[in-house]
C-alpha cells in the first residue's frame, strides 16, 4: 500500500521538501531518528555507522528485535526501513571521525550527528561542509539538542565550548531507556521539521525525562531572528 501523507501537509509536505539527510550513528538515538524521517515522507538518507547489534542495546534500538547480534547496524536498519517504510537507505558502515568526510556533499544538506564519542563534535565542525546540524545527546533521564547552521558563528562556538565540559560520568545501568530515546529522537525530527519548512530553530534546548518537559537553555542571535524574535 502506497504511503498517504494527507493528514500531515499542514505541518509537513514531502513532494515540496526534498531533503537529504545524513545521520551519523545509528543507536539507541540515530535509528528511532531515521525511522521516523522516513515515516515522515524523507525519502534521501544515509546512515553512518561502524558498529555491530549486541545485545545490551537490541531494547533500545529500532531495528533490535528484528535481527542477530553481531549483524551490522546500518544493514539491520536498512533492512527494517525498507521493511516498513518502503525506503532504501544509503548506508556506510565507515567510523565517524574520518571517512564521513568522503561521502559525497551532494548526498546530504542536514546533518544529524546522533553519537557521543568524544572530540566527534568539533571534528564535524572542522570537517563536514554541511547546511544545517542537530546534534542531540542523551544520559540518564536527560537529553540536550543543539542545532544550528554553517552560518551562525554564535550558535558553533557556544556548542563547542559545551563539548568541552567534563560530564559525570554514569553507571552502565543509567545508560539509556527506550523512552528517552523516543523523546530526544522525536524532537529531533521536529527541528528538522521546524529547519526544513522555515529555516526556524533553536540553539540549546534542554530535555527532561523525568517530567517530559523541554526548555532552552540558549538561542544565538540568528535564531531569535529566524523566529521573528
Amino acid at each position: 500500500m502506497e504511503t498517504n501523507y494527507l493528514k500531515q501537509l499542514d505541518f509537513y509536505d514531502p513532494s515540496n521538501n526534498k531533503a537529504k539527510v545524513l545521520v551519523a550513528g545509528v543507536g539507541s538515538v540515530g535509528s528511532f531518528t531515521v525511522y521516523a524521517l522516513a515515516k515522515m515522507g524523507v525519502k534521501d538518507i544515509t546512515i553512518v555507522d561502524p558498529d555491530v547489534v549486541e545485545s545490551t542495546n537490541l531494547n533500545v534500538q529500532v531495528y533490535g528485535m528484528n535481527c542477530s547480534e553481531q549483524s551490522r547496524k546500518v544493514d539491520a536498519l536498512s533492512e527494517f526501513v525498507l521493511k516498513t517504510c518502503g525506503i532504501y537507505l544509503r548506508k556506510y558502515p565507515v567510523r565517524i571521525n574520518s571517512e564521513v568526510a568522503y561521502i559525497p556533499r551532494t548526498f546530504y544538506d542536514v546533518f544529524i550527528l546522533a553519537a557521543d564519542e568524544k572530540g566527534l563534535g568539533k571534528w564535524v565542525i572542522d570537517n563536514i561542509d554541511f547546511d544545517f546540524l542537530l546534534a542531540g545527546t542523551t544520559g540518564g533521564e536527560y537529553s540536550n539538542l543543539f542545532s544550528f547552521p554553517k552560518s551562525d558563528k554564535e550558535s558553533i562556538d557556544y556548542w563547542l565550548n559545551i563539548l568541552t565540559m567534563e560530564i559525570e560520568p554514569r553507571p552502565c545501568t543509567q545508560e539509556g531507556c527506550i523512552d528517552m530515546s523516543f523523546l530526544i529522537s522525536s524532537h529531533i525530527v521536529r527541528a528538522f521539521r521546524q529547519w526544513a519548512t522555515s529555516n526556524r530553530y533553536n540553539t540549546h534546548l534542554f530535555l527532561d525525562g523525568s517530567t517530559g518537559n523541554s526548555y532552552e537553555v540558549f538561542s544565538s542571535s540568528l535564531s531569535k531572528k529566524t523566529r521573528g524574535e
